[in-house]
């Protein structure tokens, strides 16, 4: 399933990406980096030259004749109404000084309740609390228009349920919320701003509150609808956060500094995101969290954050298996991430299994890995036919490539008490096409003596690392014309 590609040489493999990433014409303003670039020394091109070669702003061409490796069927772009409902009839003022959460929640009341159509934001700064989505309705951010949410907490305690680090629970409402509805939209190029350095200082007690919160619903079995956040400390909102939702389109908008994850769609069917600008400096500040969906399209997007760029989940521990509802079918295309932990990551609250994951025509530019698949003891589940191909890594600050089942983090730590030692199932990866130009590590596999990592291929791999590509408790792991090309320390 690999395309196979001939390339004589690094200089090959180099020209090859670019062909395909970039425009002709692009290339041609920026000779003098690109060629250092092709001299193949990465101790040579300076950070602004890498910069400069590997930009966001630069359109990455589509790649024709991409085939899926696996099953899935075409996902629909919901269609509305043609009827518009400005939020200024509605009482709506402009200015970011006057709230607008009533004049927006009552425009979408009236779109859904005359079968649809799009909710206007025109443009102006317009100040508001959480907004509501509802069905058949499209919330479409104007060009010029930001819409402000509020630093006032006690807007947003209307409790709701939501998905926190992969367990069900009440919590705040989240800046744009839907719950259990059908063709709904966020567009426009407009800009949805969170405001979340008021939520952002970090609690000590937010910790021993979130320990509490899991024993309550792994431990004690807490049934959901007692599993209420606000009892038990700040447990920060996601900004756009669909639940049970299905025919989802994200489009357009640029949205900056959330509270918590950004664009994070839980139990949702047939999901585009595209054309979106997600940039969040938040320490838990995640960028697209697609979790437990299935069909899902995330295509020209560019996201900047603090944390993980783009991050697929299916729960964590006995509450995702409890749920049972996989990751599967989801493809990402033309994106370039930046500054993250990772630029695409799996994990680690995976334990309602992920498969059927293609990822391809990618940048991954100066986040600490590149493409990050973690697990932990406890986890249980199974992720399966996941593809990577054609990913340019200009520059990685640890591994281009890690798959690791011994993942450790404070905010991912079991109560005391906890005893169960499920393990992730890792098999039937395939790495193709993959050039990292400058990296400390390359290619890092961490399985467990107890649970294997099973079944990775890599194919046309090239990078540049200080320390050579390296696999523990691994099985059947076949390399063909992989080059590691070690740096000086």
């Amino acid at each position: 399933m690999l395309r196979k590609i001939k390339l004589l040489s690094v200089l090959g493999i180099i020209f090859a990406f670019a062909q395909s990433l970039y425009a002709n014409e692009a290339l041609n303003g920026l000779e003098h980096a690109f060629e250092k670039i092709k001299s193949h020394n990465p101790q040579k091109v300076t950070e602004d030259e890498i910069q400069g070669v590997f930009n966001p702003t630069i359109f990455i061409p589509e790649r024709k004749n991409v085939k899926l490796p696996f099953e899935m069927s075409a996902i629909p772009i919901p269609e509305f109404k043609n009827e518009t409902y400005d939020i200024r009839n509605y009482g709506a003022q402009s200015g970011g000084d006057f709230l607008n959460t009533e004049a927006i929640a009552k425009a979408i009341a009236d779109c859904t309740k005359n079968g649809g159509g799009t909710v206007v934001v025109p443009p102006g700064r317009w100040l508001t609390g959480p907004i509501t989505l509802k069905s058949y309705v499209n919330l479409h951010v104007s060009e010029g228009a930001e819409v402000s949410f509020s630093e006032d907490r006690s807007l947003y305690r209307n409790e709701v349920l939501v998905r926190y680090q992969g367990v069900e629970l009440y919590n705040y409402t989240p800046f744009i919320y839907a719950y259990n509805c059908e063709n709904i939209a966020i567009t426009g190029e407009g800009v949805l701003q969170g405001n979340g350095k008021n939520w952002w200082p970090y609690d000590k007690k937010r910790e021993v509150h979130w320990k509490e919160m899991i024993a309550a619903a792994i431990l004690e079995q807490c049934p959901v609808s007692e599993r209420k956040a606000l009892s038990h400390g700040t447990f920060n909102p996601s900004f756009i956060h669909p639940v049970h939702c299905k025919n989802v389109l994200i489009e357009g908008v640029t949205v900056k500094d959330g509270a918590f994850w950004t664009v994070h769609p839980v139990y949702c069917e047939n999901l585009t995101i595209r054309k979106i600008e997600v940039f969040n400096n938040g320490g838990h500040g995640d960028g697209i969290n697609p979790d437990s969906c299935k069909n899902v399209l995330i295509e020209r997007c560019y996201v900047n954050t603090r944390n993980d760029c783009i991050t697929i989940k299916s729960g964590l521990n006995e509450d995702g298996w409890r749920v049972g509802k996989p990751c599967e079918n989801i493809v990402i295309r033309y994106v370039y991430a930046e500054r993250g932990y990772g630029g695409v990551v799996l994990g680690s609250e995976i334990s309602g299994d992920v498969r059927n994951l293609f990822v391809h025509d990618c940048i991954l530019n100066n986040t600490d890995r590149g493409i990050r698949i973690k697990t932990r003891t406890g986890r249980g589940g199974e992720l399966e036919n996941l593809y990577f191909d054609s990913i340019f890594m200009p520059k990685i600050k640890r591994q281009p490539i890690l798959i690791n089942m011994r993942y450790a983090s404070a905010s991912t730590n079991m109560p005391e008490g906890y005893t169960n030692t499920a393990l992730t199932a890792f098999h039937d990866f395939y790495f193709s096409n993959i050039y990292c130009h400058k990296s400390k590590d390359s290619i890092v596999i961490q399985g467990k003596e107890k649970q294997k990592v099973k079944n990775i291929f890599f194919e046309e791999i090239t990078m540049n690392s200080v320390n050579g590509k390296r696999a523990e408790f691994a099985e059947n792991i076949q390399y063909k014309n992989v080059e590691i090309n070690l740096l000086e320390k």
